[in-house]
């Protein structure tokens, strides 16, 4: 299932990915994405079914940010591929798109930040 009308609560013991979606900064004919990938056994799995999905159509995938959080991971990649290219019915779980999970700017914040406090 795909929220994209906001998510006010997501079972933290639920296997899911939250993910968003915006321009690279480093490349502005590349997608960025940041997944969280949580609650399941095996979340790199997770992660490599993702990749797999982004690098179907051939493009390149660059892990940009990997880091633990409780119970997960928070990837951040770059690639050519858009969104419509995942086929969300592959990956177990439930999936919601979290508009909030974006790279910040303003000191003080960060998506580290964010993904601590919905974590936490």
């Amino acid at each position: 299932m795909i929220n994209s009308q906001g998510i006010t609560y997501v079972p933290k013991d639920e296997p899911h990915v939250r993910w968003n979606w915006e321009q690279s900064p480093e490349d502005p004919l590349q997608v960025r994405y940041h997944f969280v990938i949580a609650g399941y056994k095996d979340n790199k799995a997770i992660l490599i079914s993702l990749e797999g999905e982004l690098a179907k159509a051939g493009h390149t995938v660059d892990e940009k940010r990997k880091a633990k959080i409780p119970r997960g991971l928070l990837v951040t990649l770059d690639t050519y591929s858009g969104p419509s290219l995942i086929d969300w019915t592959k990956i177990p779980g439930r999936n919601y798109h979290d508009r909030r999970l974006y790279e910040r700017i303003k000191k003080g914040t960060s998506i580290e930040r964010y993904v601590e406090s919905v974590y936490s």
